[in-house]
């Protein structure tokens, strides 16, 4: 590993150059398709919801939520896609008890420019209904847009020295589903009324489709369940190797393996075309 002074030199570099680049851009139509399962729900606007149960689309996997509520039209009804990181909101019209179409173009977060049409069917009992599709991100070419990856850690333990701390977790999205490693380079908790807790860390990728290893500068809101922290860095090995990298993340309360504690759960994209010269 580079020494520790020579990645904090490189790391303020690395900070001002993110704050200068661009947004990318997003995809053309790919196929979609899902199932899912409904429940009665009195709480709910309609007295339903539905819970994905399969998913070829990577950022709707099973367990997400969908809730319906009255439409534009008494045969129309307004659907939201609930996700860790964002939703996305259309409208399903109803030519019969069992047929539909639903068009989403509005979203949050990670589905922001997520563009969804799709057929709604279901097995002959109702059990089990299914969307088919596509779906696209708006703008360019999916290959041009900003890749982005999910990830949920955790810390393990503390150095070996120099290091401050060793991290553990999960990740996927673009990277494909696969594991995250990571060290904490420097800690610095700042006194109130600022409050904020400042990292330097290297985080490591380990997708099913992608690996890379980043240099990341964070910047949190504290450090307690809820705490949020914005995050800047780049590629430095890897698949795309070189371009910048932006971040945020929340604190929560999760369980990996047998153990339930603090763990950090957020989204990174690497902002495409934002590589350095050599």
């Amino acid at each position: 590993m580079p020494s520790l002074k020579r990645l904090l030199a490189v790391m303020g570099t690395i900070v001002a150059l993110t704050a200068l680049a661009p947004v990318a851009s997003a995809g053309s139509p790919t196929d979609f398709h899902l199932d899912k399962t409904c429940a009665e729900d009195p709480s709910e606007p309609l007295g339903f919801f539905c819970t994905v149960q399969h998913s070829d689309f990577k950022w709707i996997p099973p367990g997400t939520e969908i809730h319906y509520d009255v439409g534009p039209a008494d045969n129309a009804q307004t659907a939201t896609i609930e996700i860790a990181n964002g939703s996305s909101t259309g409208v399903c019209t109803w030519s019969s008890d069992v047929d539909a179409i639903c068009v989403f173009d509005a979203g949050t977060g990670r589905l922001a420019q997520f563009k969804l049409e799709v057929v709604v069917t279901a097995s002959a009992d109702q059990s089990i209904w299914y969307w088919d599709g596509t779906y696209a991100f708006a703008d360019d070419n999916r290959e041009q847009r900003n890749a982005e990856t999910t990830f949920t850690k955790w810390i393990t333990g503390p150095g070996p020295a120099p290091i401050v701390a060793s991290m553990a977790g999960v990740v996927g999205g673009d990277v494909g589903v696969g594991t995250f490693t990571g060290e904490v380079l420097t800690l610095v908790d700042n006194p109130l009324p600022d409050g904020t807790r400042v990292i330097d860390a290297i985080y490591h990728f380990n997708g099913s489709e992608h690996s890379f290893t980043a240099l990341m500068h964070v910047v949190a809101t504290g450090h307690a369940a809820g705490d949020t922290a914005a995050l800047t860095g780049q590629v430095t090995e890897g698949w795309l190797a070189g371009n910048l990298v932006t971040a945020e993340y929340t604190q929560i309360i999760c369980t990996h393996g047998a153990v339930t504690g603090t763990c950090f759960q957020g989204t990174l994209q690497i902002l495409r075309g934002t590589k350095t010269a050599d």
